[in-house]
């Protein structure tokens, strides 16, 4: 096989490529070029009632249907008397992670908490839920 830089190449000339024609495209895998990552879908499964004062434990399954990974993901619930903030960290490209949730309401009647997750490249996405916290 031909050389395809002269050997009399020197920093301030100009170089010489040679091949014989039987040169094949270079080939990139797209998702190192251009790739981006996307919070698509947020679930929350988890009790409509609780009492007040009680944990109550809430699954939270977050989704990047982009070909990037996620990075800098965060979670954060609130609502009247609830509250919780936590890192998610990086979600793979077409992955999902769930994150438990454990909140304790500290009022009763009808709450309407938001699950808010956000990302430093990814965007974000909110559900809302209603919970019936009991005395």
């Amino acid at each position: 096989m031909p050389s395809l830089i002269s050997s009399n190449a020197s920093p301030n000339r100009t170089q010489e490529v040679s091949h014989n024609g039987d040169v094949s495209p270079l080939s990139v895998p797209l998702t190192g070029i251009g790739g981006k990552a996307k919070i698509s879908k947020v679930t929350v499964s988890g009790p409509a009632k609780v009492k007040k004062g009680k944990k109550a434990t809430y699954s939270v399954k977050i989704t990047n249907s982009g070909n990037a990974t996620a990075t800098g993901v965060r979670l954060k619930v609130s609502g009247r008397g609830v509250a919780f903030n936590t890192s998610v960290g990086k979600i793979s490209a077409g992955k999902s992670r769930t994150v438990k949730v454990k909140l304790k309401p500290k009022k009763p009647g009808k709450i309407k908490a938001t699950f808010k997750v956000t990302s430093k490249n990814a965007g974000g996405k909110s559900v809302k839920k209603t919970i019936t916290v009991k005395k």
